[in-house]
């Protein structure tokens, strides 16, 4: 479990008042909960190779703040709750006493509730983002032993679906 703070920015020049187009900005911090459960289980398939099958429960809450609009307007967003499931393998295989790439695929399905803001009595709803993703993910590990004190961690996973794209991660960790 984590929890902590949302800082959103918002800067457009999108909107008209007294029919010019006015520049409006906002700035708002809200307090944020997020939680996840993992299940699963390590398969050892012979000494160099391991099956991590899996299953990932997220949970994200936000509450809902007011901010106040360039303009002096004020603008009231309602709490967003979300939810996510994952359910994937990571096959790792030992290349030799201080590494080991990987590789996996997952199923994601997320759920969202809808948003909504609220200013002068008018509403603006946002539909949840809801919806399947697929992930594929590769990457090479070091960790610490008797012949390094580093940890280190370079991914990269791509996804379709609802969330498109890519990720690259690098990870360094030195242990004292």
């Amino acid at each position: 479990f984590r929890a902590g703070k949302t800082e959103n920015n918002f800067a457009s020049n999108d909107f008209i008042i007294s029919g010019y187009p006015t520049h409006v900005t906002y700035t708002m911090e809200a307090p944020i909960l997020t939680g996840h459960l993992r299940f699963g289980d390590a398969i050892k398939i012979d000494k160099n190779n391991v099956l991590d099958l899996y299953g990932i429960y997220f949970a994200t809450r936000q509450s809902g703040k007011s901010a106040t609009l360039s303009t002096g307007d004020n603008v009231n967003f309602n709490s967003a709750f979300a939810q996510t499931f994952r359910l994937g393998y990571r096959l790792t295989t030992k290349l030799n006493k201080v590494s080991k790439i990987y590789s996996g695929i997952a199923w994601q399905y997320e759920k969202n509730s809808d948003s909504i803001a609220t200013a002068q009595n008018y509403f603006n709803q946002s539909d949840g983002a809801t919806g399947s993703s697929g992930m594929i993910e590769f990457g090479w590990q070091i960790k610490p032993n008797k012949f390094t004190t580093w940890t280190l961690d370079l991914n990269a996973t791509g996804w379709v679906g609802r969330q498109q794209g890519f990720n690259i991660f690098a990870k360094a960790q030195k242990s004292f």
